[in-house]
C-alpha cells in the first residue's frame, strides 16, 4: 500500500471490457472511499475477455460483475443441473 502525505493510498484494480466513463470512475472511487476511507488509485486494465460489466480487485477482494463471470457461472448451473437430472 502506497502512501501519500502520511495517508494511505489503497491501490485498486478495474478491468473492463471498454474504458470506464469519468462517471463512472467517479462513482467507483467515490463509494471506495467512504467504504475504505482511503485515498483511492484506480489501475484501469482493458480486456476484451471480460465481454462486459466490470472486474474490480484490491487486496484479497474481488468483486465479479462481468458478462465473462455470468456465463461461467451459468454454464456451471446447467452442468450441474445436468448431472443431477442423470
Amino acid at each position: 500500500m502506497a502512501s501519500v502525505s502520511g495517508r494511505d493510498v489503497l491501490v485498486v484494480y478495474v478491468v473492463t471490457a471498454t474504458p470506464l466513463s469519468d462517471e463512472a470512475r467517479a462513482k467507483i472511487v467515490e463509494k471506495l472511499t467512504k467504504e475504505r476511507g482511503q485515498l483511492i488509485q484506480l489501475v484501469e486494465r482493458i480486456s476484451p475477455s471480460v465481454m462486459g460489466g466490470v472486474r474490480i480487485h484490491y487486496g484479497d477482494y474481488i468483486y465479479d460483475a462481468t458478462v465473462a463471470k455470468q456465463l461461467k457461472d451459468v454454464k456451471q448451473t446447467l452442468i450441474a443441473a445436468g448431472e443431477a437430472g442423470s
